[in-house]
């Protein structure tokens, strides 16, 4: 790994770099000089912490020279995280695969997953960039990819322990036959298959001669080439082994790869051949072929007969390299010595050849494994050892079968093989004469079970599809090994269905559907009736018996779809029991559904929320009448373009409930207003809204409004549409704010101002007048010589609100007095008629009253302070009021 740092400043700067190992504390330096200059700092040994960490601090020196720091830098961390050696451990392909399978190419991507398993080499593709690998002990398989070509001389495989060149350890490409132990990979996807990617994972050779050393990359394995130590050529393959002893033993059944059983089929049996199609899962399968028949020879590539092949494989030629399928085994005699070696595809054209000029039928049993073809549209065999059979083919028995709808008819291309359809049952019978007649005893086989003699009586009433009836003639001298079989294949045009569910979403092109469980009619007219099953599911039946009524079953009989939810009885079944009930079948009667408060009009009900539902008369009449409503009862089914048809059962003109009453009806108030709600509909549930319908809320009993708004009422009852809804309105006022008069009271005069809430208009009067408009302070005099005593109310008026409060205020307007002419006052011992009263001086007729500054002022209502009081007599009187 390297890390490139980089200075930035003038050409004269010298840079000291260096960084420490957090992980292991190992330091490194160095220097370079310019504002060019960049230093690459090669990391080759990383040394990692128990979570698979190693982190490295950098820190740069501004230096003047190589040894002075001017300026050192803030450091910076770099972490390293080995996540290859983190990814999670598998004991097979066949175990990673498993956890592979349904991830996205997004889930994948830098993902690493490792598989610690004996694994087989197979093969490789045309670029060899592609190795096919399985599982030596499970059926696992996948194919490893490398960009860098698994041929590639820079990228040999390891063969032994990581050891110098010294310690004889041998390094090669990996080849067919080789073992692989461990693989680390990416998944990719490629053309749809997930694929192993150990691109710049396969390690490499370094240096060479006697110093070559081979650098672990994340594949490992051993070659098979070798002996194993104790040199017995038996025994098991994943034994350590040594150098330089070849062991020609390396047949793939000895590899991991033992021949499936289950495919190993004789082509001649056309009926096993029929039924035997290959998948992915079959990939890298060793699989055994007998008796398949060459038809033609271009002289390049041999063409079997694909009769004998299964239903989608081939055999593709450029599938098999000479170098690695043409070793022939040796069975006996020096393990060591290399057998002769063989060309298969030549001699396979040339043993037909031959076989042609001798006017001789030669048949091939051909083994191999199965792979993707050429186009990777199907499967091809990958012959790895053949055989020839020269004897004649024993004879093909002929059959012909009938049953209550059908004639067997033969198929175009091989005479062995017959077909018949049929809808419900169907019986075989008719075993070939002329085999009879010639001793050739008969044998037959169902469904792909043991061969057994001829027996007329189990091939009748045969009622399931894909049915198989094979017949051959058992191996006599003279005849070539292997049957020739006649089959006949029983087609079904009815799919066999359990519930309605699977009829309404069948894809039958025949539209036939052998029902074979029970339906219970629900509801029933003259040869039609509505059908449900176990599961609930209904169903519009036709042609059904004229005495089915409701509560009786139908079981075993075969429809004939119209759409989804319409079918009719088969003409096959046209005398179909009714069944009574027995609690062994027993079907719950589905609850109809029920359309309240719709509309009726030209056949189609409408729902409040305007859903129309066509109505079907098949059960109950379309109801009639001015009703403003209906109660609609039945089933609801969909029509061909998937629109809603109520399948009538019962029908209820219905009213609607009065409309509430709310009191009052307008109301305007300050605090809260009490509303009341009745309907005339006897037992009606009410209910109401305050914020315009969006929350309802029962109503039990008067309730205080305390906000503006419109209260919304409705009522509801059983078996009635629910009122319309009534309205009322209610608005809630508001004093405006109050108003402060403040009295500012002068010699002969006094100023009256009122302040009140901003914008509000301010109204007074004084002493009870009429109302005025205040547009600003008032100024009030006196020109008399008595106090005038006033009042003055106001209140304040705000936009959209009441009047405030009212405020009231007493005031005086004071007169200036006129000049009395006394003068330093003394107290008058004759005072017995002049006498102080709280605020007041009570004086006698014709007295007068006068301050200490000589102003004239009214005795009643003065402020404290010393007062003369001048009788008529012309005595001064001095008075306290305290």
């Amino acid at each position: 790994m390297q890390v490139q740092l980089e200075g930035a400043a003038s050409t004269s700067q010298y840079y000291y770099y260096s960084f420490v190992n957090n992980t292991t504390g190992a330091p490194s330096d160095n220097y370079t000089q310019g504002s060019t200059s960049a230093k690459v700092q090669s990391i080759s040994s990383l040394t990692f912490d128990e979570e698979k960490k190693t982190i490295y601090t950098f820190a740069l020196q501004n230096c003047d020279n190589t040894q002075t720091p001017l300026v050192v830098s803030e450091p910076f961390t770099l972490t390293v995280v080995d996540v290859i050696s983190t990814a999670p451990v598998f004991n097979s392909i066949a175990e990673v695969k498993q956890e592979l399978s349904g991830k996205s190419a997004d889930e994948l991507k830098d993902q690493y997953y490792k598989v610690a398993a004996n694994m087989v080499v197979l093969g490789f593709d045309p670029t060899e960039q592609y190795m096919y690998l399985r599982d030596a002990e499970s059926d696992g398989y996948i194919v490893a990819y490398t960009k860098n070509k698994w041929s590639n001389t820079a990228s040999p495989f390891i063969q032994g322990t990581n050891k110098t060149y010294t310690t004889f350890s041998y390094f090669k490409n990996p080849r067919i036959g080789d073992q692989i132990t461990e693989m680390t990979f990416t998944p990719v996807e490629m053309g749809g298959v997930i694929v192993a990617d150990l691109s710049g994972l396969e390690g490499k050779q370094t240096a060479t001669g006697v110093n070559a050393k081979y650098d672990w990359g994340y594949i490992k394995g051993h070659c098979y080439s070798y002996t194993d130590v104790n040199k017995d050529p038996d025994k098991s393959i994943w034994g350590e082994l040594e150098l330089l002893e070849p062991m020609y033993k390396n047949h793939m059944e000895r590899l991991g790869a033992p021949i499936r059983k289950d495919l190993c089929y004789d082509a001649s049996n056309e009926a096993d051949a029929a039924k035997l199609t290959f998948d992915d899962s079959n990939i890298a399968d060793y699989v055994a072929i007998n008796n398949v028949k060459l038809t033609a020879n271009e002289d390049t590539d041999p063409v079997f007969s694909t009769t004998g092949l299964g239903t989608n494989l081939e055999i593709d030629w450029s599938l098999l390299p000479a170098a690695e399928s043409t070793a022939a085994l040796a069975e006996d005699g020096d393990e060591t010595e290399e057998p002769a070696v063989k060309d298969v595809k030549a001699e396979i054209i040339k043993a037909y050849n031959d076989a042609k000029t001798e006017g001789k039928d030669i048949y091939f049993n051909i083994q191999g494994h199965i792979f993707k073809n050429a186009t990777a549209t199907g499967y091809a065999l990958k012959i790895k050892d053949y055989s020839i059979t020269e004897a004649a083919p024993l004879p093909t028995v002929k059959v012909t079968a009938a049953g209550n709808e059908i004639v067997a008819t033969p198929d175009a291309d091989d005479a062995s093989k017959l077909a018949a359809s049929f809808i419900k049952t169907v019986s075989v019978s008719s075993p070939d004469a002329e085999l009879e007649d010639a001793d050739f005893e008969i044998l037959m086989s169902i469904n792909g079970g043991e061969y057994e003699a001829y027996d007329a009586a189990k091939l009748a009433g045969f009622d399931t599809h894909n049915t198989t009836v094979a017949f051959k003639c058992p191996l006599r001298p003279g005849y070539l090994a292997g049957d020739r079989i006649t089959t006949l294949t029983l087609s079904k045009d009815a799919s066999d269905v359990n519930t309605l569910a699977e009829v309404a979403g069948g894809d039958n092109a025949k539209n036939l559907y052998h029902f074979r469980k029970h339906l219970k009619v629900v509801a029933a007219a003259e040869g039609t009736v509505m059908a449900a099953d176990k599961e609930g599911n209904l169903a519009v039946v036709a042609a059904a018996p004229a005495e089915a009524e409701e509560g009786k079953y139908l079981a075993d009989i075969v429809l004939v779809r119209k759409n989804a939810h319409k079918a009719s009885i088969h003409e096959i079944d046209a005398d179909a029991e009714l069944l009574d009930e027995d609690e062994s079948y027993a079907i719950a009667t589905p609850a109809p559904a029920t359309l309240f408060g719709v509309t009726v009009a030209e056949g189609n009900a409408t729902d409040a929320e305007g859903n129309i539902y066509t109505i079907d008369p098949t059960f109950a009449a379309i109801p009639e009448g001015d009703a403003e409503a209906w109660k609609l009862t039945g089933y609801v089914l969909a029509d061909d373009n998937d629109k809603p048809v109520i399948y009538l059962t019962a029908s209820q003109a219905i009213d609607r409930v009065a409309l509430p009453v709310i009191t009052p009806a307008e109301a305007a108030f300050l605090d809260k207003t009490t509303v009341s709600i009745t309907c005339d509909t006897e037992g009606a549930a009410i209910e109401y809204s305050l914020d315009g319908g969006k929350t309802w809320n029962p109503y039990t009993g008067a309730f205080d409004a305390t906000a503006s708004g419109e209260i919304l009422a409705r009522a509801t009852a059983d078996d009635m549409l629910p009122s319309h809804e009534a309205k009322a309105s209610v608005v809630r006022e508001y004093l405006s704010g109050d108003v402060t008069i403040t009295v500012d009271e002068q010699e002969a005069l006094t100023v009256i101002t009122i302040n009140g809430p901003a914008g509000a208009a301010i109204y007074y009067s004084l002493d009870g007048a009429a109302e005025k408009l205040y547009n600003g302070p008032l100024t009030l005099t006196n020109d008399t010589q008595a106090v005038i005593n006033g009042q003055i109310k106001a209140y304040a008026l705000e936009s959209g609100k009441r009047p405030g409060a009212e405020s009231v205020r007493d005031y005086q307007i004071k007169f200036k007095p006129e000049v009395t002419g006394i003068d330093g006052v003394g107290a008058d011992q004759e005072a017995g008629s002049v006498r102080v009263e709280g605020n007041s001086i009570i004086v006698p007729e014709g007295a007068q009253t006068f301050d200490i500054a000589g102003r004239r002022v009214n005795p009643q209502g003065l402020p404290r302070g010393i007062y003369i009081v001048r009788l008529a007599s012309g005595k001064a009187v001095k008075a306290v009021v305290k």
